[in-house]
Protein backbone atom coordinates (compact mmCIF):
# COMPACT_ATOMS: atom_id res chain seq x y z
CA UNK A 1 0.00 0.00 0.00
CA UNK A 2 1.43 3.39 -0.95
CA UNK A 3 1.78 6.28 1.50
CA UNK A 4 -1.30 8.20 0.31
CA UNK A 5 -3.57 5.18 0.58
CA UNK A 6 -2.19 4.32 4.02
CA UNK A 7 -2.82 7.87 5.23
CA UNK A 8 -6.39 7.82 3.94
CA UNK A 9 -6.99 4.50 5.68
CA UNK A 10 -5.79 5.94 9.00
CA UNK A 11 -8.03 8.98 8.56
CA UNK A 12 -11.06 6.80 7.94
CA UNK A 13 -10.26 4.66 10.98
CA UNK A 14 -9.87 7.74 13.19
CA UNK A 15 -13.16 9.23 12.02
CA UNK A 16 -14.99 6.00 12.92
CA UNK A 17 -13.30 5.55 16.28
CA UNK A 18 -15.52 5.15 19.32
CA UNK A 19 -13.43 7.62 21.31
CA UNK A 20 -12.54 11.08 19.96
CA UNK A 21 -8.98 12.33 19.58
CA UNK A 22 -9.59 14.96 22.26
CA UNK A 23 -11.57 14.33 25.39
CA UNK A 24 -14.97 15.99 25.48
CA UNK A 25 -18.62 15.39 26.31
CA UNK A 26 -19.68 15.05 22.67
CA UNK A 27 -20.32 11.30 22.97
CA UNK A 28 -22.73 11.81 25.85
CA UNK A 29 -26.28 13.08 25.93
CA UNK A 30 -26.85 16.74 26.80
CA UNK A 31 -28.26 15.75 30.18
CA UNK A 32 -26.25 13.20 32.15
CA UNK A 33 -28.01 11.27 34.89
CA UNK A 34 -26.17 9.28 37.55
CA UNK A 35 -28.89 7.00 38.96
CA UNK A 36 -28.88 4.90 42.11
CA UNK A 37 -26.35 7.24 43.64
CA UNK A 38 -25.08 6.37 47.14
CA UNK A 39 -22.84 9.26 48.22
CA UNK A 40 -21.13 10.47 51.38
CA UNK A 41 -19.48 13.83 52.09
CA UNK A 42 -17.13 14.55 54.99
CA UNK A 43 -16.22 18.28 55.24
CA UNK A 44 -13.34 19.77 57.23
CA UNK A 45 -12.33 23.31 58.05
CA UNK A 46 -8.82 23.98 56.83
CA UNK A 47 -6.36 26.84 56.31
CA UNK A 48 -7.62 29.43 53.83
CA UNK A 49 -4.11 30.13 52.53
CA UNK A 50 -3.25 26.44 52.12
CA UNK A 51 -6.53 25.75 50.31
CA UNK A 52 -6.21 28.78 48.03
CA UNK A 53 -2.71 27.64 47.08
CA UNK A 54 -4.19 24.47 45.52
CA UNK A 55 -6.70 26.34 43.32
CA UNK A 56 -5.94 27.26 39.72
CA UNK A 57 -6.05 30.88 38.49
CA UNK A 58 -9.49 32.46 38.34
CA UNK A 59 -10.85 30.62 41.39
CA UNK A 60 -11.08 31.81 44.99
CA UNK A 61 -12.20 30.03 48.15
CA UNK A 62 -15.84 30.99 48.83
CA UNK A 63 -16.92 31.61 52.41
CA UNK A 64 -15.28 29.50 55.08
CA UNK A 65 -12.22 27.49 53.99
CA UNK A 66 -13.81 24.02 53.87
CA UNK A 67 -12.49 21.00 52.00
CA UNK A 68 -14.84 18.04 51.46
CA UNK A 69 -13.87 14.41 50.96
CA UNK A 70 -16.43 12.38 49.00
CA UNK A 71 -17.13 8.84 47.93
CA UNK A 72 -19.88 7.53 45.70
CA UNK A 73 -21.22 4.25 44.42
CA UNK A 74 -23.45 4.60 41.36
CA UNK A 75 -25.37 1.92 39.47
CA UNK A 76 -27.18 2.01 36.15
CA UNK A 77 -24.93 4.55 34.38
CA UNK A 78 -25.56 3.98 30.67
CA UNK A 79 -22.36 5.67 29.45
CA UNK A 80 -19.93 3.83 31.68
CA UNK A 81 -19.62 0.22 32.78
CA UNK A 82 -22.99 0.39 34.53
CA UNK A 83 -21.51 0.55 38.05
CA UNK A 84 -18.72 2.81 39.20
CA UNK A 85 -17.05 3.96 42.40
CA UNK A 86 -15.73 7.49 42.78
CA UNK A 87 -13.74 9.31 45.44
CA UNK A 88 -12.87 12.98 45.27
CA UNK A 89 -11.99 16.17 47.07
CA UNK A 90 -14.00 19.35 46.52
CA UNK A 91 -14.13 22.97 47.60
CA UNK A 92 -16.75 25.69 47.13
CA UNK A 93 -15.29 28.45 44.97
CA UNK A 94 -16.10 31.80 43.40
CA UNK A 95 -15.07 32.00 39.76
CA UNK A 96 -14.22 35.27 38.04
CA UNK A 97 -16.29 35.63 34.86
CA UNK A 98 -15.33 37.48 31.70
CA UNK A 99 -18.10 40.04 32.24
CA UNK A 100 -16.77 41.00 35.69
CA UNK A 101 -19.31 39.02 37.70
CA UNK A 102 -18.66 35.97 39.85
CA UNK A 103 -20.15 32.50 39.81
CA UNK A 104 -20.21 30.23 42.87
CA UNK A 105 -20.04 26.47 42.60
CA UNK A 106 -18.25 23.25 43.50
CA UNK A 107 -14.74 22.62 42.19
CA UNK A 108 -13.01 19.23 42.23
CA UNK A 109 -9.41 19.43 43.38
CA UNK A 110 -9.05 15.82 42.26
CA UNK A 111 -11.14 12.76 41.59
CA UNK A 112 -10.52 9.03 41.28
CA UNK A 113 -12.78 6.53 39.52
CA UNK A 114 -12.54 2.80 38.98
CA UNK A 115 -14.31 2.75 35.62
CA UNK A 116 -12.07 3.53 32.64
CA UNK A 117 -14.82 5.01 30.47
CA UNK A 118 -15.96 7.27 33.31
CA UNK A 119 -12.38 8.46 33.81
CA UNK A 120 -11.97 9.36 30.15
CA UNK A 121 -15.33 11.04 29.59
CA UNK A 122 -15.79 12.42 33.09
CA UNK A 123 -12.55 14.35 32.80
CA UNK A 124 -14.29 16.83 30.52
CA UNK A 125 -17.78 16.46 31.90
CA UNK A 126 -16.71 17.82 35.27
CA UNK A 127 -13.94 19.99 33.84
CA UNK A 128 -11.43 18.51 36.25
CA UNK A 129 -8.65 15.96 36.49
CA UNK A 130 -9.71 12.38 37.14
CA UNK A 131 -7.25 9.62 37.85
CA UNK A 132 -7.80 5.87 37.47
CA UNK A 133 -7.60 3.86 40.66
CA UNK A 134 -8.87 0.73 42.34
CA UNK A 135 -11.65 1.66 44.74
CA UNK A 136 -13.29 -0.67 47.22
CA UNK A 137 -16.42 0.29 49.13
CA UNK A 138 -17.14 -1.94 52.11
CA UNK A 139 -20.69 -1.36 53.30
CA UNK A 140 -21.46 -1.99 56.97
CA UNK A 141 -17.82 -2.69 57.82
CA UNK A 142 -17.33 -2.33 61.58
CA UNK A 143 -20.67 -0.56 61.89
CA UNK A 144 -20.07 1.87 59.02
CA UNK A 145 -18.88 2.31 55.46
CA UNK A 146 -15.25 2.29 54.35
CA UNK A 147 -14.00 3.54 50.99
CA UNK A 148 -10.37 2.75 50.13
CA UNK A 149 -8.63 4.26 47.10
CA UNK A 150 -5.47 2.45 46.06
CA UNK A 151 -3.24 2.25 42.99
CA UNK A 152 -0.86 -0.56 42.06
CA UNK A 153 -1.12 -2.00 45.53
CA UNK A 154 -0.41 1.29 47.33
CA UNK A 155 -3.17 2.83 49.49
CA UNK A 156 -3.80 6.51 48.78
CA UNK A 157 -6.93 7.62 50.59
CA UNK A 158 -9.40 6.06 53.00
CA UNK A 159 -12.76 7.54 53.97
CA UNK A 160 -14.75 5.90 56.74
CA UNK A 161 -18.11 6.94 58.12
CA UNK A 162 -21.12 5.70 60.03
CA UNK A 163 -24.67 6.99 60.23
CA UNK A 164 -25.62 8.90 63.37
CA UNK A 165 -29.20 9.98 62.57
CA UNK A 166 -31.61 10.04 59.65
CA UNK A 167 -32.46 13.49 58.30
CA UNK A 168 -36.19 14.04 58.06
CA UNK A 169 -38.95 16.64 58.32
CA UNK A 170 -38.15 20.30 57.66
CA UNK A 171 -34.38 19.65 57.70
CA UNK A 172 -34.76 17.06 54.94
CA UNK A 173 -36.96 19.42 52.91
CA UNK A 174 -34.34 22.18 53.16
CA UNK A 175 -31.58 19.79 52.13
CA UNK A 176 -33.53 18.59 49.10
CA UNK A 177 -34.31 22.17 48.05
CA UNK A 178 -30.67 23.23 48.39
CA UNK A 179 -29.41 20.33 46.26
CA UNK A 180 -31.82 21.15 43.41
CA UNK A 181 -29.85 24.25 42.47
CA UNK A 182 -26.09 24.14 42.11
CA UNK A 183 -23.26 23.99 39.63
CA UNK A 184 -19.91 22.35 39.09
CA UNK A 185 -17.11 24.67 38.01
CA UNK A 186 -14.09 23.38 36.15
CA UNK A 187 -11.57 24.06 33.42
CA UNK A 188 -12.31 22.80 29.95
CA UNK A 189 -9.35 22.42 27.63
CA UNK A 190 -8.41 21.52 24.09
CA UNK A 191 -4.99 20.00 23.43
CA UNK A 192 -2.54 21.96 21.30
CA UNK A 193 -1.45 20.57 17.95
CA UNK A 194 1.49 18.68 19.43
CA UNK A 195 -0.83 17.04 21.98
CA UNK A 196 1.47 17.87 24.90
CA UNK A 197 -0.15 21.08 26.11
CA UNK A 198 -3.51 22.82 26.26
CA UNK A 199 -4.12 25.12 23.33
CA UNK A 200 -7.15 26.68 24.97
CA UNK A 201 -8.33 26.56 28.56
CA UNK A 202 -11.44 28.17 29.98
CA UNK A 203 -13.69 28.01 33.02
CA UNK A 204 -17.13 26.49 32.62
CA UNK A 205 -20.10 26.24 34.98
CA UNK A 206 -22.35 23.19 34.59
CA UNK A 207 -25.75 23.11 36.34
CA UNK A 208 -25.66 20.16 38.74
CA UNK A 209 -28.64 18.96 40.72
CA UNK A 210 -29.49 16.07 43.02
CA UNK A 211 -32.85 14.49 43.69
CA UNK A 212 -32.44 13.03 47.17
CA UNK A 213 -34.50 10.03 48.24
CA UNK A 214 -33.06 9.70 51.75
CA UNK A 215 -30.33 11.30 53.84
CA UNK A 216 -28.43 10.68 57.06
CA UNK A 217 -26.05 12.63 59.25
CA UNK A 218 -22.71 10.85 59.42
CA UNK A 219 -19.49 10.97 61.40
CA UNK A 220 -16.21 9.65 60.14
CA UNK A 221 -12.59 10.26 59.37
CA UNK A 222 -10.22 10.63 56.43
CA UNK A 223 -6.79 9.00 56.15
CA UNK A 224 -4.26 10.23 53.61
CA UNK A 225 -1.51 7.64 53.35
CA UNK A 226 2.16 8.35 52.83
CA UNK A 227 3.04 7.38 49.27
CA UNK A 228 6.11 6.41 47.31
CA UNK A 229 6.93 8.57 44.31
CA UNK A 230 8.36 5.51 42.55
CA UNK A 231 5.31 3.37 43.25
CA UNK A 232 2.46 5.67 42.27
CA UNK A 233 4.13 8.52 40.38
CA UNK A 234 1.58 11.26 39.66
CA UNK A 235 -0.69 10.04 42.46
CA UNK A 236 2.17 10.83 44.85
CA UNK A 237 2.08 14.52 43.91
CA UNK A 238 -1.68 14.67 44.46
CA UNK A 239 -1.57 12.99 47.86
CA UNK A 240 1.33 15.15 49.01
CA UNK A 241 -0.62 18.27 48.02
CA UNK A 242 -3.69 17.09 49.95
CA UNK A 243 -1.53 16.22 52.96
CA UNK A 244 -0.45 19.88 53.01
CA UNK A 245 -4.00 20.85 53.98
CA UNK A 246 -4.38 20.95 57.77
CA UNK A 247 -7.72 19.38 58.73
CA UNK A 248 -8.48 21.72 61.62
CA UNK A 249 -11.97 20.59 62.60
CA UNK A 250 -14.58 18.18 61.28
CA UNK A 251 -18.00 19.48 60.24
CA UNK A 252 -21.23 17.45 60.10
CA UNK A 253 -21.15 14.97 57.24
CA UNK A 254 -24.05 13.81 55.08
CA UNK A 255 -24.83 10.56 53.30
CA UNK A 256 -27.52 10.57 50.62
CA UNK A 257 -29.20 8.26 48.15
CA UNK A 258 -30.86 9.45 44.97
CA UNK A 259 -30.07 10.64 41.43
CA UNK A 260 -27.51 13.23 40.32
CA UNK A 261 -27.88 15.19 37.08
CA UNK A 262 -25.41 17.31 35.09
CA UNK A 263 -27.03 19.50 32.41
CA UNK A 264 -24.38 20.01 29.72
CA UNK A 265 -26.90 21.75 27.46
CA UNK A 266 -27.06 24.61 29.96
CA UNK A 267 -23.30 24.79 30.62
CA UNK A 268 -21.99 28.36 30.66
CA UNK A 269 -18.52 29.45 29.62
CA UNK A 270 -17.21 31.86 32.25
CA UNK A 271 -13.91 32.94 30.66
Amino acid sequence: MDQVAATDTVRRARSCAVLPDTFGPGLLSEVIRIPNNYAAVLPYRTSADALQALLPPGLAVAGEPVVSFRFRRAEGIDWSDSTSHFAGVTVTVDASCADGTTCRGMYFLIGWEDDAMAVVLGREVAGTVKLPASITLDRHAHGGDRCLVHHRGSPLLQITCHKTAEISGDEFARLRAARREGCTIGYKGLPAVDGRALGERYLTAIPTTAEIDAAWQIAGEVTLFGTSAQAVRWHHRVIQALRSLPLLSALPGILTTGVNTLDLSQARRLT
